[in-house]
């Protein structure tokens, strides 16, 4: 049997939006912190 491995690159920037008081802020960080990317 052969394995292959494919290489996916993952995105370093994600954009969110939504409207006020929606949680854009929470998310952002929660996605910040389990991807392992700057929240800017």
């Amino acid at each position: 049997m052969t394995v292959v491995v494919l290489l996916k690159k993952i995105p370093n920037k994600i954009h969110i939006i939504g409207s006020v008081g929606s949680g854009k802020t929470t998310l952002a960080r929660e996605l910040s912190s389990k991807l392992n990317i700057p929240l800017n």
